[in-house]
């Protein structure tokens, strides 16, 4: 009996290592919103502004708050959940209560005055989650065309031990703190295939190494690849509520000289009119299909991940837009040293945040290894070959040079000889 007992026991065990991440998830579902066309306005951007974002935004329509529905954005980005007080259907800003001190969020996309944070219940369907706060007074900034009445951070989230944001199934994976042994092994086992980025310090970012612009339909040589040395800022940021990526000004020429053709493209820089941020426009009629089809990617942990989306017909931070031009849809900002990876880095991915070892993940079906290119043990054997080669080629001349020149002494000497004679 007792062995029986012990097989039961055992099984189960099995059945919770083999489960899926799913089984120890609280999963809520979004849906994405894709804006092409929008009137005319004015801007007021800094260089810490990351734009307006009205493609690919990650948004519930209906997420119940405290038991009322909300329309909630999701953010890999800022740094607090906050919400308005809703009242028949209308979004209002309320006075904070006399025990409550008035707390000001800034982030990239957003400026608020708020209060809090107030213990809140956020649940769709079955499930439920329990999360601080805080209550918007006002806001001082704000670039998002999209209405919403919340904002879902998920840098923050207390009581999780990782949360995953899923571009492919349009899902977010949120696993709980306090889990058991086997929960954890269902957990390390789940993110096995995921690649872990060096820790940053920050959540949702990662340290990266090369550009590499790749050729459509070919493998990327890894050799093309640029470096991105530590001392020009090689961190990035990853803001799924912006429709652009952001790099730092100084990359600026390196693609206009190497991601396209100067010579055919007639591509070129434009400056956002009272702003530190250019972008890239090209001829519709004239830029090469070689240059419109390749590839883009960055290099993390001698993994290539590709970007999606590199071009559109409109470019939401001017009016001057023209039919005969087609905009490149990473920007670049003089006055800032960081990446920031928007929307075209997350599509068709998942990227997660692991609170228990503070670092950020990525899965990517379709990402290439390089590590035996990029490795530190290849390189050393890569050196050592090319020593060996040259070590070899100079003994091989060496080798010529002495049979050259004993030929020549001989003949030198058989001359003499019937000269004498």
């Amino acid at each position: 009996m007792l062995a029986f007992i012990n097989f039961i026991i055992l099984l189960l065990y099995i059945k919770s290592i083999d489960g899926k991440i799913e089984d120890i998830s609280k999963t809520f579902y979004f849906e994405l919103i894709n804006q092409r066309i929008f009137e005319s306005f004015e801007l007021d951007l800094d260089y810490q502004s990351a734009f307006i974002f009205p493609n690919n935004i990650s948004i519930i329509k209906n997420l119940l708050i405290n038991g009322e529905n909300y329309t909630t954005l999701i953010s890999t980005n800022l740094s607090e959940s906050v919400y308005y007080i809703t009242k028949n259907n209308e979004t209002k800003s309320e006075s904070c209560g006399k025990d409550y001190t008035k707390i000001q969020i800034t982030n990239l996309e957003f400026d608020f005055q708020g209060c809090g944070p107030y213990n809140a219940t956020i649940t769709q369907d079955q499930n439920e989650l329990y999360q601080p706060m805080y209550q918007v007074i006002e806001s001082y900034k704000n670039n998002c065309r999209v209405n919403y009445e919340a904002i879902l951070s998920l840098s923050y989230l207390e009581s999780a031990s990782m949360v995953i944001m899923d571009y492919i199934d349009n899902n977010i994976k949120i696993i709980e703190n306090n889990l058991d042994n086997s929960q954890k092994e269902i957990l390390e086992n789940s993110i096995e295939n995921m690649i872990k980025c060096k820790p940053t310090g920050r959540p949702f970012s990662c340290k990266i190494d090369y550009i590499l612009f790749g050729m459509e339909g070919e493998k990327d040589d890894p050799f093309l690849a640029k470096e991105i040395p530590e001392s020009e800022g090689s961190i990035a940021y990853f803001d799924n509520l912006s429709t652009y990526s952001i790099f730092p000004y100084t990359y600026l020429n390196y693609f206009l000289s190497s991601f396209f053709s100067k010579y055919n493209d007639e591509c070129k820089e434009n400056n956002v009119k009272g702003t530190t941020l250019y972008y890239i426009t090209c001829s519709r009629k004239k830029i090469e299909i070689f240059s419109y089809a390749r590839n883009m990617s960055i290099i993390i942990n001698n993994y290539s991940f590709s970007f999606k989306n590199l071009f559109d017909d409109y470019f939401k931070l001017t009016d001057n837009i023209s039919p005969e031009l087609i905009y490149f849809n990473i920007i670049f900002n003089k006055s800032s040293d960081e990446f920031i990876f928007g929307t075209n880095f997350f599509l068709g991915k998942k990227i997660g945040y692991n609170f228990l070892d503070n670092s950020t993940y990525i899965y990517d079906k379709n990402c290439i290894d390089f590590t035996s290119n990029f490795s530190g043990g290849n390189s050393s054997t890569f050196t050592f070959f090319l020593y060996t080669l040259t070590i070899g080629l100079f003994s091989c001349l060496l080798i010529l040079s002495s049979i050259l020149n004993w030929l020549h002494t001989r003949q030198v000497n058989k001359e003499l000889e019937n000269m004498l004679k």
